[in-house]
């Protein structure tokens, strides 16, 4: 069983793949906000992997505020927005689809 995080991307040793978030329709606001990021090459499969923890800090803040950390918001209010919201529990499985 594969474990998922925000928008239903699969966690790979605690890493997404910075290939699953490029298939998200908003992956260039991602990208504005990873700048300076640390982003991993896997030396098996030469992906590019991000740290679970920077995507779902970067999802809860996207989801709470419709932002990223770069966005024009005072940092007080960062701050209060990133503390104020609940973490969800994890998804260990996605129901089968049927068309």
């Amino acid at each position: 069983m594969t474990n998922r995080t925000f928008f239903g991307l699969p966690v790979v040793r605690g890493l997404v793949r910075q290939s699953d978030i490029e298939a998200l329709p908003f992956w260039e606001f991602w990208l504005e906000s990873a700048a300076g990021s640390t982003i991993l090459r896997d030396s098996t499969t030469g992906e590019q992997m991000i740290y679970l923890h920077d995507w779902e800090r970067f999802c809860r803040l996207f989801i709470a505020t419709g932002r990223h950390r770069y966005s024009s918001m005072g940092r007080k209010n960062l701050i209060d927005v990133l503390t104020s919201v609940e973490p969800l529990e994890p998804v260990d499985q996605f129901p089968d689809i049927k068309s």
